[in-house]
């Protein structure tokens, strides 16, 4: 993920929740400096491309770790990526002795809710949502989901899904 130029900011459980195409530099929490960029409206197209190239590089991993396990005579565990795409609060929290970065607003929720219906059983792992899917401008294979019942914000239409299948 860092690689893409991915800043991890949450970790709960099995999950992980990383922001690409941020236009300012930050300590994240494994402490690194993260390099300082201009805002400007490539980033965020360039970043929601980076966060797909990561989840299909994390995608290949996950291949070549289940091929090792089945060897091993282990059974395959599962991979699920949901990427949304928008204006998002990233800051800090501190609260005695602890601080954290935080990434708060509806592309987070989004997310979290592709992710969880994302998976084999769903047809595929990685799905997107309309503004990451159009910042690829076909730099990377997507369909579209038919029949997704990802429950839309009450102010919000349902979202448009699709799937990233190579890139």
């Amino acid at each position: 993920m860092s690689s893409h130029g991915g800043v991890p900011f949450d970790v709960r459980n099995d999950a992980l929740m990383a922001c690409f195409g941020t236009p300012f530099g930050c300590a994240a929490p494994d402490g690194q400096e993260h390099e300082s960029r201009e805002p400007e409206e490539p980033t965020s197209a360039q970043g929601r491309l980076a966060a797909t190239r990561a989840a299909l590089e994390m995608a290949e991993m996950m291949d070549v770790f289940n091929a090792e396990r089945a060897v091993a005579g282990l059974p395959p565990l599962a991979l699920r990526i949901g990427l949304a795409s928008g204006d998002v609060v990233v800051g800090e929290v501190a609260a005695a002795p602890h601080t954290r970065w935080v990434c708060l607003g509806e592309p987070v929720r989004l997310g979290g809710q592709l992710q969880s219906h994302a998976g084999p059983e769903a047809g595929h792992r990685i799905w997107l949502d309309a503004a990451t899917h159009s910042a690829l401008r076909g730099r990377v294979a997507t369909e579209a989901v038919a029949g997704t019942a990802i429950p839309a914000n009450t102010d919000a239409p349902l979202p448009a899904i699709f799937r990233a299948l190579a890139g």
